[in-house]
């Protein structure tokens, strides 16, 4: 069965390079290090991409899930418009392109590039989230 896959790590449009995103099993996930008192924000590079071969018919859909809405508001996506890096994609989205949810086109076996913010809060306690994940959903079809 082919799947849809993410992928971390500086990864590059229309290639198939980065580290695939855990899924489940936080062998390697994507985290941020933030300061809630500080009120502190990161972005990081992702990509989405099918295995080889395949192709998603249609749209993908890009959005943040989890178990609680109060974390999950902490966390956005913004399409890529070839940032060179995440200081110039910090810089250069603007608030109102930071979404919940994003779509995608064009989405095949190489890299489709994306950008996830996480944002922290003062009125937030230290800790250690592991419940929000990164969703991609979209139907994998045979390329043609």
């Amino acid at each position: 069965m082919a799947q849809l896959h993410l992928y971390m790590n500086n990864p590059t449009a229309g290639q198939t390079n980065g580290t695939e995103i855990s899924t489940g099993t936080n062998l390697a996930p994507l985290t941020f290090t933030l300061d809630a008192t500080q009120n502190e924000s990161a972005v990081a590079k992702l990509a989405v991409r099918c295995d080889e071969g395949y192709a998603i018919e249609g749209n993908t859909s890009v959005y943040i899930g989890g178990d609680s809405t109060a974390t999950t508001s902490y966390w956005k996506v913004a399409a890529d418009n070839n940032y060179a890096d995440s200081e110039d994609a910090m810089e250069n989205i603007s608030t109102n392109d930071w979404l919940d949810s994003l779509t995608l086109s064009g989405v095949a076996d190489t890299n489709k590039i994306f950008w996830v913010k996480c944002s922290s809060a003062s009125t937030e306690t230290p800790k250690q989230d592991r419940s929000v994940k990164i969703c991609a959903e979209g139907l994998v079809v045979a390329a043609s």
